[in-house]
């Protein structure tokens, strides 16, 4: 994770948000979830109020990914405490988001 630390502090912009929804894809897969969490919503906060096509575009990408990062959040949790895995609130909120983005993009 220092590689992609060290080069978001180098770039900005478009580039700076892939890398950022890269290093959360490796947090996701070291179970480090908060931090997964937190990159993605710097990605999505980039963004800023840009609703041009492409940025809604994006930010729906950034929400159904931390939609996806909550559930296993979710899922983690429960197997851990020995319950059934399951859809938690935050999971609902970042789809229902992403849905009403994509109304504006049709």
């Amino acid at each position: 994770t220092r590689y992609f630390m060290d080069e978001l502090d180098k770039i900005k912009g478009p580039e700076a948000r892939e890398l950022r929804r890269d290093l959360a894809k490796l947090y996701v897969r070291l179970q480090k979830w908060q931090e997964a969490i937190r990159e993605l919503e710097l990605a999505k906060d980039s963004l800023g109020d840009d609703e041009g096509p492409t940025a809604l575009k994006t930010k729906i990408e950034i929400l159904v990914e931390l939609a996806n990062v909550h559930r296993e959040v979710a899922d983690a949790r429960a197997t851990r405490s020995g319950q059934t895995p399951g859809a938690v609130s935050e999971f609902a909120d970042y789809l229902r988001s992403a849905t009403e983005l994509q109304k504006n993009l049709m």
